[in-house]
């Protein structure tokens, strides 16, 4: 009979409080399960107090001490001498807290860099959860040819959050068995929320995600043009940009100004999503390059409400296409504003969408079920 795990370091760069960390917390919280999690991070932040207030164990190892100059402060990283003295220190912080596998979860590919070393140098199974496309627009040619080649020969174990990630890996036959699909996956209510409710003078359309051209929130705008003689269709952009990203927004509102959109409202960052998205009628979604997974998409079917969506990438494995929602060609400014009217003209099509999805996220994409892949898995 083989020994069961007892207890596996789960990696993670930031502390932050994005839809990442937000679903790592759901899983971590109704984590009830032999091997026990131990969360090691880069820094503190709302992730690592609020996995304390649930008695999680939380180990904190500071990049502050292994960085040399503002450069590498900004960025984040530590360079090659600081990277190998991180990972030595973490394979050590390994050994005392007697772990037997790293699960390396890389929504920050540095971390992959970092607990790599680490868990090689504590003689450690390595497990790497892919959550982001290994292709274009996340990196370029010759970065996402080098890291694939990563995958080929470092972890002993790859999870996958979509078939669209797995694809972008791009691994040779022999290495699919070392593969486990786990979907990210919904924790909250189902319905709307009690009190939230769209305003039953509109019909709200909406859009949430970082705002970036390859996210495609410039392709709404041209296909709210032709819904300004319906007043009561309104647009509703929620996001904020990053950093060089900044020049889009300003594309945006120069976009919205000089069309005269009157029914388009650009919002900014929001940490608490839910209430925006139960006063909705549709959810968009406009990606026009694969998106690994969308958990926004999730939030909304879980609640009920139909989705128009890129037929690229993760989503396209969530929404059935004429049952929960809508794809169309990405790109595609016209078929996203007809998608947009059949949606606006068959209130009860629409709602009955809205229920066949809320019936896909129960049956397919519960904590309950990741957490009994993720069990699996590591034995």
């Amino acid at each position: 009979m083989s020994r069961i795990m007892k207890r596996v370091a789960l990696l993670v760069h930031s502390a932050n409080w994005s839809g990442y960390e937000q679903g790592l917390y759901e899983l971590l919280i109704r984590w009830n399960r032999s091997p026990a999690p131990i969360v090691y991070l880069a820094e503190e932040g709302i992730l690592s107090d609020k996995l304390r207030e649930h008695g999680i164990a939380v180990r904190i190892l500071p990049m502050d001490a292994y960085k040399r100059g503002s450069s590498n402060r900004e960025k984040g990283y530590l360079g090659i001498m600081g990277t190998l003295k991180y990972a030595r220190r973490l394979s050590q912080d390994f050994k005392h807290d007697q772990i037997e596998c790293v699960h390396a979860n890389t929504n920050t590919l540095y971390t992959m860099v970092y607990g790599s070393i680490a868990a090689k140098w504590a003689h450690l199974p390595l497990i790497w959860y892919v959550q982001k496309s290994i292709a274009a627009p996340y990196l370029n040619q010759t970065t996402a040819a080098m890291i694939r080649t990563f995958f080929r020969y470092i972890p002993d174990g790859i999870m996958v959050n979509s078939l669209s990630t797995l694809a972008s890996l791009k691994l040779p036959p022999q290495k699919m068995s070392r593969v486990q699909l786990i979907y990210p996956s919904y924790s909250g209510e189902y319905g709307r929320m009690i009190g939230i409710s769209p305003d039953p003078a509109y019909i709200t359309v909406l859009l949430v995600g970082r705002l970036a051209e390859w996210k495609g929130q410039h392709l709404l705008l041209a296909a709210a043009k032709a819904f300004l003689p319906d007043r009561k269709v309104r647009f509703w952009l929620v996001g904020a940009e990053q950093y060089e990203e900044t020049v889009y927004r300003e594309m945006l509102q120069h976009q919205i100004r000089s069309n005269g959109l009157t029914n388009i409202t650009l919002f900014g960052y929001m940490e608490d999503l839910k209430s925006i998205i139960h006063q909705a009628d549709i959810l968009l979604h406009t990606n026009m390059g694969p998106e690994p997974f969308n958990q926004v998409i999730l939030q909304a079917m879980a609640a009920g409400i139909p989705i128009i969506a890129s037929n690229i990438g993760g989503p396209m494995e969530v929404i059935k296409d004429g049952e929960t929602g809508i794809l169309f060609p990405p790109g595609d400014i016209g078929a996203l504003r007809r998608s947009i009217r059949w949606m606006i003209n068959h209130p009860d099509e629409r709602e009955e969408m809205g229920l066949k999805g809320m019936a896909r996220v129960k049956n397919y994409f519960t904590i309950e079920l990741s957490l009994q892949r993720i069990m699996d898995y590591y034995q």
